[in-house]
């Protein structure tokens, strides 16, 4: 459930705005998403940020978002530093 706007607001914002709450809600695969924390956010360019937020935008920030999420489950005790 994606209901902390505190540290994922923008987040929140962005998989609205790409039309993907409904795919991430009710994917019928388990998946993880490494949620960029809205600390990240604010290190992207503030108007390359607005642009994918646009509309017309929809697609390619599908895209961005979509780099973020992996099938399968996996517990933050299962990542290893330095592991890429």
């Amino acid at each position: 459930a994606m209901a902390d706007t505190t540290n994922f607001g923008t987040l929140v914002t962005a998989v609205k705005a790409a039309d993907l709450v409904g795919a991430l809600s009710n994917a019928s695969d388990s998946i993880t998403v490494f949620a960029p924390t809205n600390a990240a956010f604010a290190a992207v360019d503030k108007k390359a940020l607005a642009d994918l937020l646009k509309p017309e935008n929809k697609a390619k920030l599908a895209d961005v978002l979509k780099f973020h999420v992996v099938k399968g489950t996996i517990k933050s005790s299962d990542i290893k530093d330095g592991v890429t």
